[in-house]
C-alpha cells in the first residue's frame, strides 16, 4: 500500500500582527474587498488560479452574510480588541489520486459536516495547483473551543478518514495518514517545505538550497528505513537461531560454519572452487575473529552495537536538519528585513494621507514582507541585532557537518552484509538438520 501525500494545517489570522479577514478573504477568493476597519481596498481579481469560492452559513445565519463583503468587514467591525483573532485560515492539499469535481466534493462536506454543522460560517476556494499555492483553502468565523489541540487534531483525523474512505471506494491502494512520523512510529527526518518558487525553479533544472537539503534527506531516510529493515532482519535471525541452538546437542558458530563450507567443497566440481570456498571461508573467520564474534550471543551484542550506533548518528542528523531548517527562514527574513527597510522609512516620512496610501498601495508587496520580516525576526531575537552573518557562518558549518557524517554509514552497511552471510551460511546448515 501506498502512503499519499498529506498537508492540513490551521492558522489564526490575528489583528495583533496586522492581519486583515477582509484581505485574507480578497486572497482565497481572487476578489477586490474594501476594508471598512483598515479604510484600505485589497485587490486579488489578477492573481488568478481561483477555480470556486462560495460561502456556507448555518441556518440561524443573516442571509446577507453571503456577500463576502459584508461578512468579513462585519467581522473586523465586531471584533474591536486590538489583539482580536478574527478567524481560522485552513489550507488542505488537493489529493492527486482523485479528480478535482472529487476534491471539491470531499472539501464541500468536510466544510458542512465539521464547521457549519456547529454553527460556524465557512469561506470556501478551491485554488489550481498549477498555478503555484494550490489546494482548499478556507477562513472560518471561530468559537470559543477552537483555540484547543483536540480540535484541530479532530479535524486532521476526520479529513484523513473522509479521503481515505473515498480511496477505498474507488479501489486505489493508496491512503493517508494524518499523524506525524513520530506518533507512526517512524524514526525518518522530516523533508523541508519548499513552496512554490522553489517548485518551479526546481522543476527547471535550477537546483536550489531547499531542493539540496531534501534530496539529501529523502536519501538519508531510504537509507535509515534500509539498515533498520537489516538490523531487525538480523535480530530475527538471531532469535530464531537460539532457540534452535537452545535444543541438545547444538553445535558452536564456528561448526556450523566448518559444516557449511565443507558441504560446498564436498559439491565443489573443481580444485579453483575449492580454493575459492576456502579464501571465502578465511575471509569470514578473520572478520568474526577481528570484530570478536565467536558466539551467537556475541554476535547479538554486536548488532546491539551498531544499532545504537545508528540510533546516535541519527538523532544527530535531525537536529542538525532542524536547525538548518530554522536558519534558512531567519536567513531569508533577515535579507528580507534589511533590504526592505529603506521602504519602511521611506513610508513613516511621509506626512501627507493621499501620498502616504498611494505609497502603500504601491508598495503593497514589499511592505508586507516587511512586517512579516519584522515579527518573525522580533520573535527570535526580541529586539537584538540581526547576526545574519553569523546565521550563514552556522549554516555553512552545518552543511559541512552533514558532509561528514554522510560516509558513516558506509561501514555500517558493510558490517551488516557480513554479518548477514553469516546468518545465510548457518541457516543453510539447521536448514538440513
Amino acid at each position: 500500500m501506498t502512503i499519499a501525500l498529506y498537508h492540513f494545517s490551521v492558522d489564526q489570522i490575528k489583528r495583533s500582527e496586522g492581519q486583515s479577514a477582509v484581505a485574507a478573504a480578497a486572497y482565497r477568493a481572487g476578489e477586490q474587498l474594501y476594508s471598512d476597519y483598515y479604510g484600505e481596498d485589497n485587490d486579488y481579481t489578477r492573481k488568478g488560479g481561483v477555480i470556486c469560492s462560495e460561502i456556507f452559513l448555518p441556518p440561524h445565519a443573516p442571509p446577507e452574510y453571503q456577500d463576502r463583503a459584508t461578512l468579513w468587514n462585519t467581522v473586523e467591525m465586531v471584533e474591536k480588541h486590538p489583539k482580536a483573532q478574527l478567524a481560522y485560515s485552513f489550507d488542505i492539499t488537493l489529493q492527486n489520486e482523485l479528480s478535482l469535481e472529487e476534491n471539491i466534493e470531499l472539501a464541500r462536506e468536510f466544510v458542512q459536516k465539521y464547521l457549519v454543522s456547529k454553527g460556524m460560517i465557512a469561506d470556501l476556494a478551491i485554488h489550481d495547483p498549477d498555478k503555484g499555492e494550490g489546494g482548499i483553502l478556507f477562513n472560518a468565523v471561530p468559537t470559543t473551543d477552537w483555540g484547543r489541540p483536540e480540535t484541530l487534531e479532530a479535524w486532521r483525523e476526520a479529513w484523513c478518514r473522509m479521503v481515505n474512505e473515498k480511496f477505498e471506494e474507488k479501489g486505489l491502494d493508496v491512503r493517508i495518514d494524518h499523524r506525524s512520523y513520530v506518533r507512526q512510529g517512524l524514526d525518518l527526518i522530516p523533508t523541508v517545505h519548499e513552496g512554490p518558487t522553489v517548485r518551479k525553479m526546481e522543476a527547471k533544472g535550477i537546483r536550489t538550497d531547499k531542493g539540496d537539503l531534501n534530496r539529501w534527506i529523502r536519501a538519508t531516510n531510504r537509507l535509515m528505513l534500509d539498515i533498520k529493515k537489516k538490523i531487525n532482519a538480523l535480530f530475527g535471525w538471531i532469535a530464531e537461531v537460539k532457540e534452535e541452538l537452545s535444543k541438545p546437542k547444538t553445535p558452536s558458530l564456528a561448526d556450523l560454519l566448518i559444516a557449511y563450507y565443507e558441504d560446498r567443497n564436498a559439491g565443489a566440481y573443481s580444485q579453483r572452487i575449492r580454493g575459492k570456498n576456502l579464501k571465502e571461508f578465511s575471509e569470514t573467520v578473520n572478520y568474526l575473529m577481528e570484530n570478536k564474534i565467536l558466539s551467537l550471543h556475541e554476535l547479538e551484542s554486536r548488532l546491539s552495537a551498531v544499532s545504537a550506533e545508528f540510533d546516535a548518528l541519527s538523532g544527530s542528523m535531525k537536529e542538525k536538519s532542524a536547525r538548518m531548517k530554522e536558519l534558512q527562514e531567519l536567513i531569508r527574513q533577515g535579507e528580507n528585513y534589511k533590504r526592505l527597510k529603506p521602504v519602511y522609512d521611506e513610508l513613516n516620512g511621509i506626512k501627507w494621507k493621499k501620498q502616504r496610501e498611494k505609497f502603500e498601495t504601491d508598495h503593497d508587496a514589499d511592505l508586507r514582507l516587511f512586517y512579516t520580516a519584522r515579527r518573525i525576526l522580533k520573535e527570535n531575537l526580541g529586539g537584538r541585532p540581526v547576526p545574519l552573518n553569523a546565521w550563514k557562518q552556522e549554516y555553512d558549518r552545518l552543511k559541512r557537518e552533514y558532509a561528514e557524517l554522510s560516509p558513516q554509514y558506509k561501514p555500517l552497511r558493510e558490517d551488516l552484509m557480513k554479518m548477514r552471510r553469516v546468518q545465510y551460511h548457518v541457516d543453510r546448515v539447521l536448514e538440513r538438520g
